[in-house]
Order: structure tokens, then sequence, then C-alpha cells
């Protein structure tokens, strides 16, 4: 059990949070998620073991990701599936400008689409999706935003909805310090 984050303060915001982080700042910890989700969030574990036994080479599928942030995962679950030879497109979307713009600005395939929203804006619109998931998302959002995400993500899933979080412990903060 942790002593220091044995509970989550849902006061403090992290700096990427702040409207007034500057945007080289911002960029460059979207430049960070990169390697960050490569050593600590196991995607390609969960790519191989929870999405990729659903996807077809002739059948297309497609994936919505939440709170995309610097476009990373998406882009890697498009590339893993074309690896595969299998048929994916995916939307990936922020409700945060900045982290779509910068998002945008990547050399990414043509099926994949960045767009500024929330999970609420786009369940409004009707779109409905096979796969939604997340990353380290939930860990910046309010009570009422948590439970409107999940409702949200729950509703815009055809098939099945993957958040992966932060797993608070006192050994990870330190490591990541």
């Amino acid at each position: 059990m942790p002593l220091i984050l044995s509970s989550r303060n849902t006061t403090v915001k992290e700096r990427m949070d702040d409207p007034d982080c500057s945007q080289k700042e911002l960029e460059n910890t979207y430049r960070q998620f990169s390697t960050i989700n490569n050593l600590i969030s196991q995607w390609r574990k969960i790519y191989a073991r929870r999405l990729r036994p659903f996807l077809h080479k002739n059948r297309p599928s497609n994936l919505l990701d939440i709170g995309c942030g610097g476009g990373d995962i998406p882009i890697k679950l498009l590339q893993w599936a074309r690896e595969d030879d299998l048929n994916l497109d995916v939307t990936a979307i922020d409700s945060d400008k900045r982290a779509i713009e910068f998002a945008q600005h990547l050399r990414t395939p043509d099926s994949i689409e960045f767009i500024n929203s929330s999970s609420s804006q786009l369940y409004k619109t009707g779109r409905t999706f096979d796969f939604v998931i997340s990353n380290h998302l939930l860990h910046h959002l309010n009570q009422k935003e948590f439970e409107d995400t999940l409702s949200d993500a729950r509703r815009l899933s055809r098939r099945k909805v993957i958040f992966n979080d932060l797993r608070r412990s006192d050994m990870a903060y330190f490591f990541f310090y």
C-alpha cells in the first residue's frame, strides 16, 4: 500500500492541464509520451491480447482513442494492425485543441483522424466504434468528468472498451520522478 500516493488528490492539476502551460513545454511532454508509454503502458500486449483477435483482414474495424494527447498510442495501434495485415481505422480525440494541433502535424496514414472533441460531444454526433480505448486519461479528470467519460465510452463502443491508466504507488512515483 502506498504511503505517499495512497489516494488521489483531485484538486491538483498536472502542468500539461494548465491552459497557461507554454506550447514548447507541452510539445516536449507530447514527444516524451511515446517513450514513457513504450516503457510502462504495455499497449503492445494489450493490442495482442485484447484487440488483434477481433480484427480482420477483409472486414473493417474502427477504434476511438479518448484523450489521445500527442497521438502516439493510436499511431502505434494502427501501425501494428497494418503490420498484421488487418483492417483498422482510428479516430483519436482530445478536448485540448493543443494536443490535436500537435498530433495533426505528425506523419500519419490516412486511416487515422485527429479531432478536437470531448467524448460527450462525439457521442452527440451519433458515431459509434468497434473499440474505445484511453491511455492515462482518467487521473486527469474530476469525479463527474470521470463518470461521464466512462459512460460515454460505453455508449460509443459496439464491442469493447479498454481504459489503461496509472497504478499509483510510491515506487512508481520514485522511478517516474
